[in-house]
């Protein structure tokens, strides 16, 4: 999707990693006419959550918060 996307606006995406507290911080930069913004930021979203979800070494936590109530 994403080579077929860059051909035909004729610009590149820029992808950065970078480790977050909690996990891996994935940075997007690419070039969309506003009136398409939303759609193909899904459909990248979409398709790095794919990629990331057929490697079967690679195991996506669900995030969740535990929180402890201290008496006295």
């Amino acid at each position: 999707m994403t080579g077929e996307y860059t051909q035909s606006i004729g610009k590149k995406i820029n992808a950065r990693v970078s480790m977050d507290d909690s996990g891996l911080k994935i940075k997007v930069n690419f070039f969309a006419p506003i009136h398409q913004l939303s759609k193909i930021k899904s459909d990248l979203t979409k398709k790095i959550y794919e990629s990331i979800n057929k490697d079967k070494k690679v195991e996506l936590a669900y995030p969740r918060r535990e929180i402890t109530i201290k008496k006295g």
